[in-house]
């Protein structure tokens, strides 16, 4: 849940600030997820970049909890469209001896109109992998968005 609020919070402050612009790149978005994330103090030391598990490697994990981030910088995403990564979130979890993993998606399509409120684009799904039931908890991180003033313009 530590991990959960945190990421939360960095999807508001994205949709309240504009911090992200279009097309931001996923390695861009992991430097700044990770230092945002080490910069809370419930978090700090405990978070481990780039650990392997399954034979693969994760993006981030906090208390052998992975963090698997996501990027897609040229089309809108939903919810359902974050399933086609939970097998690897999963496998993840399975392999660090967890039954839960996150999911961060950091959308930043150009935006014509605000997308809708960042409760929205959070969500706890379970995942059946061979015999195991993994929880994923998905939060869309959205950037992209032009000034608010912007939408009266056109």
């Amino acid at each position: 849940m530590i991990l959960s609020a945190a990421l939360g919070n960095l999807s508001a402050q994205s949709a309240r600030s504009s911090k992200f612009g279009i097309g931001t790149l996923e390695n861009a978005f992991q430097a700044e997820a990770e230092q945002f994330l080490m910069s809370r103090p419930e978090i700090g030391e405990e978070l481990q970049s780039h650990p392997t598990a399954s034979g693969g490697i994760t993006d981030i994990t906090f208390r052998n909890i992975p963090l698997e981030l996501k990027a897609e910088p040229s089309r809108l995403v939903t919810l359902d469209d974050c399933k086609k990564y939970f097998d690897q979130t999963a496998s993840y979890s399975i392999g660090l001896g967890k039954k839960v993993g996150l999911l961060a998606v950091f959308e930043t399509s150009s935006k014509s109109s605000p997308h809708g409120v960042v409760e929205d684009d959070m969500q706890i799904s379970t995942h059946q992998l061979n015999n195991s039931a993994i929880a994923i908890v998905t939060i869309i991180i959205r950037g992209g968005y032009p000034v608010p003033s912007s939408y009266s313009k056109r």
